[in-house]
Protein backbone atom coordinates (compact mmCIF):
# COMPACT_ATOMS: atom_id res chain seq x y z
CA UNK A 1 0.00 0.00 0.00
CA UNK A 2 1.38 3.37 -0.99
CA UNK A 3 0.89 6.55 0.99
CA UNK A 4 1.19 10.04 -0.61
CA UNK A 5 2.11 12.93 1.65
CA UNK A 6 0.86 16.27 0.35
CA UNK A 7 2.60 19.30 1.76
CA UNK A 8 0.21 21.86 3.13
CA UNK A 9 -0.04 25.03 1.02
CA UNK A 10 1.57 27.98 2.75
CA UNK A 11 1.28 31.61 1.65
CA UNK A 12 4.91 31.48 0.51
CA UNK A 13 4.37 28.38 -1.65
CA UNK A 14 1.20 29.90 -3.11
CA UNK A 15 3.01 33.17 -4.00
CA UNK A 16 5.92 31.33 -5.65
CA UNK A 17 3.49 29.19 -7.67
CA UNK A 18 1.66 32.31 -8.83
CA UNK A 19 4.91 33.98 -9.98
CA UNK A 20 6.02 30.86 -11.87
CA UNK A 21 2.63 30.73 -13.60
CA UNK A 22 2.93 34.36 -14.71
CA UNK A 23 0.66 35.90 -12.05
CA UNK A 24 3.20 38.09 -10.25
CA UNK A 25 0.58 40.80 -9.70
CA UNK A 26 -1.58 38.47 -7.64
CA UNK A 27 1.49 37.22 -5.74
CA UNK A 28 2.71 40.68 -4.70
CA UNK A 29 0.24 41.41 -1.82
CA UNK A 30 0.86 37.92 -0.44
CA UNK A 31 4.65 38.47 -0.44
CA UNK A 32 4.34 41.96 1.06
CA UNK A 33 2.20 40.51 3.85
CA UNK A 34 4.80 37.82 4.54
CA UNK A 35 7.61 40.41 4.61
CA UNK A 36 5.65 42.55 7.08
CA UNK A 37 4.73 39.67 9.38
CA UNK A 38 8.10 37.88 9.13
CA UNK A 39 10.79 40.59 8.87
CA UNK A 40 13.56 38.00 9.38
CA UNK A 41 12.35 35.84 6.47
CA UNK A 42 15.17 36.25 3.91
CA UNK A 43 13.65 33.74 1.49
CA UNK A 44 10.94 36.20 0.50
CA UNK A 45 13.34 38.89 -0.79
CA UNK A 46 14.23 37.51 -4.30
CA UNK A 47 10.57 36.68 -4.94
CA UNK A 48 9.55 40.15 -3.85
CA UNK A 49 12.10 41.55 -6.29
CA UNK A 50 10.61 39.48 -9.16
CA UNK A 51 7.08 40.47 -8.23
CA UNK A 52 7.91 44.17 -7.94
CA UNK A 53 9.58 44.38 -11.39
CA UNK A 54 6.63 42.55 -12.96
CA UNK A 55 4.43 45.29 -11.51
CA UNK A 56 6.76 48.13 -12.71
CA UNK A 57 7.85 49.00 -9.16
CA UNK A 58 11.54 48.95 -10.00
CA UNK A 59 12.97 50.90 -7.07
CA UNK A 60 11.29 48.71 -4.43
CA UNK A 61 12.23 45.58 -6.33
CA UNK A 62 15.87 46.62 -6.63
CA UNK A 63 16.00 47.37 -2.89
CA UNK A 64 14.71 43.86 -2.17
CA UNK A 65 17.21 42.31 -4.61
CA UNK A 66 20.20 44.29 -3.30
CA UNK A 67 19.27 43.27 0.25
CA UNK A 68 19.17 39.61 -0.78
CA UNK A 69 22.61 39.94 -2.36
CA UNK A 70 24.07 41.69 0.70
CA UNK A 71 22.68 38.92 2.92
CA UNK A 72 24.52 36.44 0.65
CA UNK A 73 21.54 34.30 -0.21
CA UNK A 74 22.37 31.23 -2.32
CA UNK A 75 23.06 31.71 -6.03
CA UNK A 76 20.02 29.63 -7.00
CA UNK A 77 17.78 31.95 -4.98
CA UNK A 78 18.95 35.29 -6.44
CA UNK A 79 19.90 34.23 -9.99
CA UNK A 80 16.37 34.38 -11.56
CA UNK A 81 15.78 37.90 -10.21
CA UNK A 82 19.24 39.09 -11.31
CA UNK A 83 18.62 37.79 -14.85
CA UNK A 84 15.17 39.44 -14.97
CA UNK A 85 16.57 42.82 -13.88
CA UNK A 86 19.46 42.45 -16.32
CA UNK A 87 17.03 42.00 -19.20
CA UNK A 88 15.09 45.05 -18.04
CA UNK A 89 18.21 47.23 -18.02
CA UNK A 90 19.19 45.94 -21.46
CA UNK A 91 15.77 46.90 -22.83
CA UNK A 92 16.50 50.43 -21.61
CA UNK A 93 20.03 50.38 -23.14
CA UNK A 94 21.43 50.72 -19.62
CA UNK A 95 24.09 48.07 -20.14
CA UNK A 96 26.43 49.53 -17.51
CA UNK A 97 23.78 49.03 -14.80
CA UNK A 98 23.18 45.48 -16.01
CA UNK A 99 26.92 44.81 -15.91
CA UNK A 100 27.21 46.22 -12.38
CA UNK A 101 24.33 44.02 -11.18
CA UNK A 102 25.86 40.89 -12.70
CA UNK A 103 29.23 41.70 -11.13
CA UNK A 104 27.61 42.23 -7.71
CA UNK A 105 26.90 38.52 -7.31
CA UNK A 106 30.39 37.30 -8.23
CA UNK A 107 30.89 36.13 -4.63
CA UNK A 108 27.58 34.20 -4.67
CA UNK A 109 27.61 32.52 -8.08
CA UNK A 110 30.38 30.70 -9.94
CA UNK A 111 31.52 32.42 -13.13
CA UNK A 112 29.84 29.84 -15.35
CA UNK A 113 26.41 30.34 -13.71
CA UNK A 114 25.87 33.78 -15.23
CA UNK A 115 28.35 33.53 -18.09
CA UNK A 116 25.62 33.49 -20.74
CA UNK A 117 23.87 36.51 -19.23
CA UNK A 118 27.14 38.44 -19.07
CA UNK A 119 28.02 37.51 -22.65
CA UNK A 120 24.60 38.52 -23.96
CA UNK A 121 24.89 41.86 -22.14
CA UNK A 122 28.33 42.58 -23.64
CA UNK A 123 27.16 41.64 -27.15
CA UNK A 124 24.08 43.87 -26.86
CA UNK A 125 26.25 46.64 -25.41
CA UNK A 126 28.70 46.30 -28.28
CA UNK A 127 25.89 46.43 -30.87
CA UNK A 128 24.53 49.58 -29.20
CA UNK A 129 27.99 51.20 -29.26
CA UNK A 130 28.42 50.33 -32.93
CA UNK A 131 25.00 51.73 -33.85
CA UNK A 132 26.04 54.97 -32.15
CA UNK A 133 29.38 55.11 -34.04
CA UNK A 134 31.47 54.33 -30.95
CA UNK A 135 33.81 51.77 -32.46
CA UNK A 136 36.36 51.72 -29.64
CA UNK A 137 33.81 50.76 -26.98
CA UNK A 138 32.07 48.40 -29.41
CA UNK A 139 35.35 46.52 -29.86
CA UNK A 140 36.10 46.53 -26.12
CA UNK A 141 32.72 45.09 -25.15
CA UNK A 142 32.83 42.55 -27.97
CA UNK A 143 36.24 41.38 -26.75
CA UNK A 144 34.75 40.87 -23.25
CA UNK A 145 31.96 38.80 -24.82
CA UNK A 146 34.51 36.71 -26.71
CA UNK A 147 36.38 36.02 -23.46
CA UNK A 148 33.21 34.41 -22.07
CA UNK A 149 32.34 32.37 -25.16
CA UNK A 150 32.80 28.61 -24.93
CA UNK A 151 31.26 27.57 -28.27
CA UNK A 152 33.69 27.39 -31.20
CA UNK A 153 31.21 28.47 -33.90
CA UNK A 154 30.14 31.40 -31.73
CA UNK A 155 33.75 32.40 -31.09
CA UNK A 156 34.41 32.35 -34.83
CA UNK A 157 31.44 34.64 -35.53
CA UNK A 158 32.43 37.09 -32.78
CA UNK A 159 36.07 37.12 -33.85
CA UNK A 160 35.14 38.05 -37.44
CA UNK A 161 32.97 40.86 -36.12
CA UNK A 162 35.73 42.10 -33.81
CA UNK A 163 38.28 42.02 -36.63
CA UNK A 164 35.93 44.14 -38.76
CA UNK A 165 35.55 46.72 -35.94
CA UNK A 166 39.32 47.10 -35.57
CA UNK A 167 39.67 47.37 -39.34
CA UNK A 168 37.08 50.16 -39.47
CA UNK A 169 38.86 51.98 -36.62
CA UNK A 170 42.12 51.71 -38.55
CA UNK A 171 40.50 53.17 -41.66
CA UNK A 172 39.24 56.12 -39.58
CA UNK A 173 42.72 56.65 -38.14
CA UNK A 174 44.15 56.80 -41.65
CA UNK A 175 41.52 59.07 -43.16
CA UNK A 176 40.92 61.49 -40.31
CA UNK A 177 44.36 62.12 -38.90
CA UNK A 178 46.63 60.23 -41.27
CA UNK A 179 47.84 58.40 -38.15
CA UNK A 180 49.45 55.35 -39.70
CA UNK A 181 51.04 54.19 -36.43
CA UNK A 182 47.63 53.93 -34.76
CA UNK A 183 46.21 52.31 -37.91
CA UNK A 184 48.95 49.67 -37.83
CA UNK A 185 48.29 48.96 -34.15
CA UNK A 186 44.56 48.52 -34.79
CA UNK A 187 45.11 46.38 -37.87
CA UNK A 188 47.40 44.05 -35.93
CA UNK A 189 44.66 43.74 -33.29
CA UNK A 190 42.26 42.89 -36.11
CA UNK A 191 44.70 40.31 -37.38
CA UNK A 192 45.01 38.80 -33.89
CA UNK A 193 41.21 38.55 -33.61
CA UNK A 194 40.78 36.94 -37.02
CA UNK A 195 43.40 36.98 -39.76
CA UNK A 196 41.61 37.95 -42.98
CA UNK A 197 42.78 39.01 -46.47
CA UNK A 198 41.27 42.51 -46.10
CA UNK A 199 43.35 43.15 -42.99
CA UNK A 200 46.54 41.90 -44.60
CA UNK A 201 45.89 44.07 -47.67
CA UNK A 202 45.46 47.16 -45.48
CA UNK A 203 48.66 46.36 -43.54
CA UNK A 204 50.58 45.74 -46.75
CA UNK A 205 49.47 49.06 -48.24
CA UNK A 206 50.59 51.02 -45.16
CA UNK A 207 53.96 49.26 -44.97
CA UNK A 208 54.51 49.82 -48.70
CA UNK A 209 53.65 53.50 -48.33
CA UNK A 210 56.33 53.81 -45.65
CA UNK A 211 58.79 51.83 -47.79
CA UNK A 212 58.90 48.92 -45.34
CA UNK A 213 58.99 46.54 -48.24
CA UNK A 214 59.80 43.22 -46.46
CA UNK A 215 56.91 43.77 -44.04
CA UNK A 216 54.60 44.67 -46.92
CA UNK A 217 55.64 41.56 -48.84
CA UNK A 218 54.88 39.39 -45.81
CA UNK A 219 51.33 40.76 -45.62
CA UNK A 220 50.60 40.41 -49.34
CA UNK A 221 51.97 36.85 -49.25
CA UNK A 222 49.51 36.16 -46.41
CA UNK A 223 46.73 37.35 -48.73
CA UNK A 224 47.78 35.03 -51.55
CA UNK A 225 47.94 32.07 -49.15
CA UNK A 226 44.38 32.72 -47.97
CA UNK A 227 43.06 33.81 -51.38
CA UNK A 228 45.19 32.48 -54.26
CA UNK A 229 43.00 34.32 -56.78
CA UNK A 230 43.60 37.77 -55.29
CA UNK A 231 45.24 39.39 -58.30
CA UNK A 232 45.65 42.79 -56.63
CA UNK A 233 47.89 41.30 -53.94
CA UNK A 234 49.98 39.58 -56.61
CA UNK A 235 50.42 42.86 -58.49
CA UNK A 236 51.61 44.50 -55.27
CA UNK A 237 54.09 41.67 -54.72
CA UNK A 238 55.55 42.10 -58.20
CA UNK A 239 56.02 45.84 -57.64
CA UNK A 240 57.63 45.30 -54.22
CA UNK A 241 60.01 42.58 -55.39
CA UNK A 242 61.13 44.85 -58.22
CA UNK A 243 61.74 47.71 -55.77
CA UNK A 244 63.98 45.35 -53.80
CA UNK A 245 65.63 44.26 -57.07
CA UNK A 246 64.52 40.70 -56.30
CA UNK A 247 64.01 39.63 -59.90
CA UNK A 248 63.47 35.96 -59.10
CA UNK A 249 60.79 36.81 -56.55
CA UNK A 250 59.02 39.03 -59.08
CA UNK A 251 59.40 36.36 -61.77
CA UNK A 252 57.82 33.65 -59.60
CA UNK A 253 54.78 35.77 -58.71
CA UNK A 254 54.37 37.16 -62.22
CA UNK A 255 54.50 33.70 -63.81
CA UNK A 256 51.55 32.63 -61.66
CA UNK A 257 49.75 35.93 -62.19
CA UNK A 258 50.07 35.76 -65.98
CA UNK A 259 48.35 32.35 -65.98
CA UNK A 260 45.33 33.85 -64.20
CA UNK A 261 45.27 37.29 -65.79
CA UNK A 262 46.24 36.94 -69.42
CA UNK A 263 47.15 40.45 -70.52
CA UNK A 264 49.90 42.06 -72.55
CA UNK A 265 51.21 44.09 -69.60
CA UNK A 266 51.81 40.98 -67.47
CA UNK A 267 53.48 39.07 -70.29
CA UNK A 268 55.59 42.09 -71.26
CA UNK A 269 56.85 42.64 -67.73
CA UNK A 270 57.55 38.93 -67.29
CA UNK A 271 59.53 38.92 -70.53
CA UNK A 272 61.57 41.96 -69.41
CA UNK A 273 62.43 40.21 -66.13
CA UNK A 274 63.30 36.98 -67.93
CA UNK A 275 65.63 38.88 -70.23
CA UNK A 276 67.43 40.44 -67.27
CA UNK A 277 67.81 36.96 -65.78
CA UNK A 278 68.99 35.73 -69.19
CA UNK A 279 66.07 33.29 -69.28
CA UNK A 280 65.60 33.74 -73.01
CA UNK A 281 63.27 30.76 -73.40
CA UNK A 282 60.95 32.24 -70.76
CA UNK A 283 61.07 35.68 -72.38
CA UNK A 284 60.18 34.25 -75.78
CA UNK A 285 57.31 32.24 -74.32
CA UNK A 286 55.90 35.30 -72.51
CA UNK A 287 56.17 37.51 -75.59
CA UNK A 288 54.55 34.88 -77.79
CA UNK A 289 51.63 34.73 -75.34
CA UNK A 290 51.40 38.53 -75.48
CA UNK A 291 51.53 38.53 -79.29
CA UNK A 292 48.72 35.97 -79.41
CA UNK A 293 46.51 38.51 -77.65
CA UNK A 294 47.38 41.27 -80.13
CA UNK A 295 49.11 39.75 -83.16
CA UNK A 296 49.29 43.08 -85.02
CA UNK A 297 51.15 45.05 -82.35
CA UNK A 298 54.49 46.00 -83.96
CA UNK A 299 56.15 46.87 -80.65
CA UNK A 300 55.37 43.44 -79.25
CA UNK A 301 56.67 41.76 -82.35
CA UNK A 302 59.89 43.76 -82.21
CA UNK A 303 60.45 42.69 -78.61
CA UNK A 304 59.77 39.09 -79.56
CA UNK A 305 62.25 39.32 -82.42
CA UNK A 306 64.89 40.77 -80.07
CA UNK A 307 64.35 37.97 -77.54
CA UNK A 308 64.64 35.33 -80.27
CA UNK A 309 67.89 36.84 -81.55
CA UNK A 310 69.37 36.95 -78.03
CA UNK A 311 68.27 33.37 -77.44
CA UNK A 312 69.82 32.29 -80.74
CA UNK A 313 73.17 33.89 -79.77
CA UNK A 314 73.07 32.27 -76.32
CA UNK A 315 72.32 28.84 -77.77
CA UNK A 316 75.18 29.20 -80.28
CA UNK A 317 77.61 29.98 -77.43
CA UNK A 318 76.46 26.79 -75.70
CA UNK A 319 77.21 24.81 -78.85
CA UNK A 320 73.53 24.13 -79.55
CA UNK A 321 73.69 25.03 -83.22
CA UNK A 322 70.44 23.39 -84.32
CA UNK A 323 68.40 25.12 -81.61
CA UNK A 324 70.21 28.40 -82.37
CA UNK A 325 69.29 28.22 -86.07
CA UNK A 326 65.67 27.45 -85.17
CA UNK A 327 65.42 30.55 -82.95
CA UNK A 328 67.09 32.67 -85.65
CA UNK A 329 64.63 31.38 -88.24
CA UNK A 330 61.71 32.35 -86.04
CA UNK A 331 63.18 35.85 -85.64
CA UNK A 332 63.39 36.18 -89.42
CA UNK A 333 59.73 35.21 -89.80
CA UNK A 334 58.81 37.91 -87.27
CA UNK A 335 60.71 40.43 -89.42
CA UNK A 336 58.63 39.39 -92.41
CA UNK A 337 55.40 39.91 -90.45
CA UNK A 338 56.58 43.34 -89.28
CA UNK A 339 57.21 44.47 -92.83
CA UNK A 340 53.55 43.91 -93.69
CA UNK A 341 52.03 45.69 -90.70
CA UNK A 342 50.83 49.26 -90.48
CA UNK A 343 52.10 51.34 -87.62
CA UNK A 344 48.82 51.47 -85.70
CA UNK A 345 46.73 48.51 -84.64
CA UNK A 346 43.58 50.45 -85.38
CA UNK A 347 43.72 52.35 -88.62
CA UNK A 348 43.64 56.15 -88.62
CA UNK A 349 40.15 55.96 -90.12
CA UNK A 350 38.95 53.77 -87.24
CA UNK A 351 40.52 56.10 -84.68
CA UNK A 352 38.97 59.11 -86.39
CA UNK A 353 35.58 57.40 -86.28
CA UNK A 354 35.72 57.15 -82.46
CA UNK A 355 37.00 60.71 -82.07
CA UNK A 356 40.69 60.06 -81.34
CA UNK A 357 43.18 62.67 -82.60
CA UNK A 358 46.38 61.04 -83.85
CA UNK A 359 48.05 63.97 -85.62
CA UNK A 360 49.87 67.10 -84.37
CA UNK A 361 51.02 65.40 -81.20
CA UNK A 362 54.20 67.43 -80.76
CA UNK A 363 53.53 68.54 -77.16
CA UNK A 364 54.24 65.78 -74.68
CA UNK A 365 51.61 65.20 -71.96
CA UNK A 366 52.69 66.31 -68.45
CA UNK A 367 52.07 62.78 -67.19
CA UNK A 368 52.69 59.18 -68.06
CA UNK A 369 50.61 56.04 -67.75
CA UNK A 370 52.76 54.34 -65.17
CA UNK A 371 50.88 51.06 -65.43
CA UNK A 372 47.53 49.95 -66.71
CA UNK A 373 45.42 46.84 -67.04
CA UNK A 374 41.90 45.99 -68.15
CA UNK A 375 39.96 42.84 -67.50
CA UNK A 376 36.63 41.07 -67.71
CA UNK A 377 36.01 39.07 -64.54
CA UNK A 378 34.87 35.48 -64.91
CA UNK A 379 31.09 35.39 -65.33
CA UNK A 380 30.85 39.17 -65.76
CA UNK A 381 29.68 41.15 -68.80
CA UNK A 382 31.06 44.49 -67.55
CA UNK A 383 34.72 45.20 -68.41
CA UNK A 384 36.80 46.94 -65.74
CA UNK A 385 40.22 48.53 -65.62
CA UNK A 386 42.89 50.31 -63.61
CA UNK A 387 45.23 53.08 -64.76
CA UNK A 388 48.13 54.36 -62.71
CA UNK A 389 48.99 57.92 -63.70
CA UNK A 390 52.31 59.54 -62.79
CA UNK A 391 52.98 63.29 -62.82
CA UNK A 392 56.20 63.63 -64.83
CA UNK A 393 56.31 67.43 -64.65
CA UNK A 394 57.63 69.84 -62.03
CA UNK A 395 54.28 71.42 -61.14
CA UNK A 396 51.17 69.93 -59.52
CA UNK A 397 48.43 68.92 -61.96
CA UNK A 398 45.03 70.34 -61.02
CA UNK A 399 43.00 69.68 -64.15
CA UNK A 400 43.55 66.25 -65.65
CA UNK A 401 40.85 64.02 -67.09
CA UNK A 402 41.14 60.93 -69.27
CA UNK A 403 38.53 59.53 -71.62
CA UNK A 404 38.21 55.74 -71.68
CA UNK A 405 36.60 54.29 -74.81
CA UNK A 406 35.54 50.64 -74.96
CA UNK A 407 35.93 49.32 -78.52
CA UNK A 408 34.55 46.02 -79.85
CA UNK A 409 36.79 44.45 -82.52
CA UNK A 410 34.07 42.01 -83.56
CA UNK A 411 31.66 44.74 -84.72
CA UNK A 412 34.23 47.55 -85.16
CA UNK A 413 32.29 49.97 -82.98
CA UNK A 414 32.67 51.70 -79.64
CA UNK A 415 30.46 50.16 -76.97
CA UNK A 416 30.71 52.90 -74.39
CA UNK A 417 32.92 55.55 -72.85
CA UNK A 418 33.65 57.08 -69.44
CA UNK A 419 35.57 60.16 -68.33
CA UNK A 420 37.66 59.81 -65.16
CA UNK A 421 39.24 62.66 -63.23
CA UNK A 422 42.90 62.06 -62.44
CA UNK A 423 43.53 65.43 -60.76
CA UNK A 424 41.55 68.47 -59.64
CA UNK A 425 41.97 71.57 -57.50
CA UNK A 426 40.71 69.61 -54.50
CA UNK A 427 42.91 66.59 -55.27
CA UNK A 428 46.01 67.75 -57.17
CA UNK A 429 48.52 65.25 -58.57
CA UNK A 430 51.90 66.30 -57.17
CA UNK A 431 55.19 65.96 -59.09
CA UNK A 432 56.33 62.32 -59.24
CA UNK A 433 53.12 61.25 -57.49
CA UNK A 434 51.37 58.13 -58.78
CA UNK A 435 47.60 57.77 -58.55
CA UNK A 436 45.50 54.69 -59.27
CA UNK A 437 42.25 55.23 -61.18
CA UNK A 438 39.58 52.56 -61.50
CA UNK A 439 36.88 52.47 -64.15
CA UNK A 440 34.25 50.17 -65.61
CA UNK A 441 32.19 50.07 -68.78
CA UNK A 442 28.84 51.86 -68.62
CA UNK A 443 27.33 49.07 -70.72
CA UNK A 444 27.37 45.30 -70.65
CA UNK A 445 28.89 43.42 -73.57
CA UNK A 446 28.20 40.23 -75.44
CA UNK A 447 30.09 37.21 -74.13
CA UNK A 448 31.68 36.60 -77.55
CA UNK A 449 32.95 40.19 -77.93
CA UNK A 450 36.65 40.90 -78.28
CA UNK A 451 37.33 44.27 -76.71
CA UNK A 452 40.06 46.81 -76.29
CA UNK A 453 40.22 50.01 -74.30
CA UNK A 454 41.40 53.25 -75.94
CA UNK A 455 42.68 56.02 -73.68
CA UNK A 456 42.43 59.65 -74.75
CA UNK A 457 43.67 62.89 -73.21
CA UNK A 458 42.03 66.05 -74.51
CA UNK A 459 40.90 63.96 -77.46
CA UNK A 460 44.45 62.80 -78.17
CA UNK A 461 45.11 59.10 -78.62
CA UNK A 462 47.47 57.84 -75.90
CA UNK A 463 47.31 54.06 -76.02
CA UNK A 464 45.07 51.08 -76.42
CA UNK A 465 44.86 47.98 -74.24
CA UNK A 466 43.19 44.62 -74.80
CA UNK A 467 40.47 43.61 -72.34
CA UNK A 468 41.63 40.36 -70.77
CA UNK A 469 38.98 37.74 -70.10
CA UNK A 470 39.85 36.12 -66.77
CA UNK A 471 39.53 32.38 -66.59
Amino acid sequence: MLFYLRLSETPMRRAVALIKSGNAGTALPILEDIAQKEPDNQEVLPWLALSYISNSRLAEGRTALDTAIKLKLPCAAVKPAVEQYTRYYQSRNDFAEADGLLNSINSLCPQIALGVARQENYIAWSDYDYANHNLADAARHLQLAMNLSKIESEQSSLSRKLADYYRQMAAEAESNGENDDLALELLHKSQAANNEPLTCMALGNIYARHEKFPEAIEQFLNVTRMDPNNLEAQHHLVDLYLKLDDLKGAQAVLSELADKERCIENYGLLAAIDLKLRNFAGAVRALEDAANLNPKDPELLKKLRYALIEWSISLAKQGKQEESLSAKGRAERISEILSTLDKDVLSSAELDKIGAVTSNQTVAPPFSLYASRTWLAKGSLTPEGEIRVKNTGKEPLTDLSLTIIFYDYTIHKRTGAVVIAAASNQHPLLPKQIRSLYFSSPNIIRSESQLCVIILWKGRFLTQLPVVKER
